[in-house]
C-alpha cells in the first residue's frame, strides 16, 4: 500500500496543474480559456509562470501551500529548481496584481495562501486590530527623556557611537571589538 501511495504521488506530481476555465476570488477573476486576469474589471498583465501559479492558488484559495507543494503542482517534478524560486515568482505575481497583490499572503514558516478576506486598506481582516495598534505606535515617535527623536536620528547617534568605539579600540579583529562593547 505504501508503494501504491508513492506511485500515485509521483504521477500526481508528473503533470503540473492545468488551468480550469474560470474562477473568481473576491474581485480577482481568472479566465483559463483566454489566459486573462482582471481585478475590479481592469485587465492585468501577468507572465505565463505567474499565471499558472495564480491559477493554482485561486483554485485552492484560503489554503496554505508550502513551496514544495507549489513546485510540484505548478512546475511539476520534471523541473529541477530551488524552492526559493517560488519566492521570486510570488514577488512577481504580487507586482503584476498591483492592488490585488495583498491577496497573496505569506504564512510565515509555512508557505503562501490566496485570500479574499482583505479590507479596503489591503490589510487582512485577521491582522486589522494588530495593524491599528502598530499604526498608533508609529504615529508617536519614541520619547527619550523630554526630547522626541526620530528613528533616523537614533540610528545616526548609534552609528556615531559605534565609530567612536571602533576608533578607541583601533578597529582590529572582531574579538577586540566585542571586548570593547562589554
Amino acid at each position: 500500500s505504501e508503494m501504491l501511495a508513492r506511485i500515485r504521488a509521483v504521477l500526481r506530481r508528473r503533470a503540473p496543474e492545468q488551468a480550469v476555465p474560470n474562477v473568481s476570488v473576491g474581485e480577482l477573476t481568472l479566465d483559463g480559456a483566454t489566459y486573462r486576469v482582471s481585478y475590479q474589471g481592469e485587465p492585468l498583465k501577468i507572465g505565463p509562470t505567474e499565471f499558472k501559479l495564480l491559477s493554482y492558488l485561486m483554485h485552492h484559495a484560503e489554503r496554505v501551500h508550502t513551496r514544495s507543494q507549489l513546485l510540484d503542482k505548478v512546475w511539476g517534478d520534471h523541473v529541477f529548481i530551488e524552492e526559493r524560486t517560488v519566492d521570486v515568482h510570488i514577488k512577481r505575481l504580487r507586482e503584476s496584481l498591483g492592488k490585488a497583490g495583498v491577496m497573496v499572503e505569506t504564512v510565515r514558516g509555512t508557505g503562501y495562501r490566496l485570500t479574499a478576506q482583505v479590507t479596503r486598506t489591503g490589510i487582512p481582516l485577521e491582522y486589522r486590530d494588530q495593524a491599528a495598534h502598530l499604526a498608533q505606535r508609529v504615529e508617536k515617535p519614541p520619547v527619550l527623556g523630554e526630547h522626541q527623536m526620530s528613528g533616523a536620528k537614533v540610528e545616526r547617534q548609534f552609528n556615531a557611537a559605534h565609530r567612536r568605539r571602533l576608533e578607541q579600540t583601533g578597529g582590529g579583529s572582531g574579538v577586540r571589538r566585542r571586548r570593547a562593547w562589554e
